[in-house]
């Protein structure tokens, strides 16, 4: 099975933080309401998908970068998915839950890579369950990306 991988790189000036609203590879992707678990996502989305962004420079004059990775496989009874968050001041994985179809998808949180549903700090960001993201195919110039 090949893997597909996917950059794209954008300046987001403004963004930082997860939690507000993440835009990966393929197109811009939106937090949306929680679909039902049991339509799970076809295979057809197995691979990686990365973004890189950036978000401007610190007063120090350094940059503000990161790199997102959103890796999906299929396992034995469900897709297994997870999303490496690396950069400014960001250093997480997180494991997630997709459904979807074959046009779009819907990843939403489900614990950190520890199993824990709080950061290394105690905090909980991220409700199990809560929509992250979506990633949806589009048409440019008649072929899908």
């Amino acid at each position: 099975m090949r893997d597909r991988v996917r950059r794209r790189t954008v300046d987001m000036g403004w963004f930082r933080h997860l939690a507000v609203l993440l835009i990966l590879g393929l197109t811009a992707l939106l937090a949306i309401p929680a679909r039902a678990a049991a339509v799970q996502a076809p295979s057809s989305w197995d691979g990686t998908y990365l973004f890189d962004g950036a978000a401007g420079h610190t007063a120090g004059g350094s940059p503000i970068i990161y790199h997102y990775t959103l890796s999906i496989r299929r396992s034995a009874s469900a897709p297994c998915c997870e999303l490496n968050l690396e950069g400014y001041q960001q250093n997480e994985s997180l494991r997630c839950a997709i459904s979807g179809d074959r046009q779009s998808i819907d990843v939403a949180f489900t614990t950190y890579a520890n199993g824990s549903v709080v950061n290394i700090y105690g905090i909980a960001i991220y409700r199990p369950g809560e929509p992250l993201f979506r990633l949806a195919w589009q048409k440019h110039g008649g072929r899908d990306e």
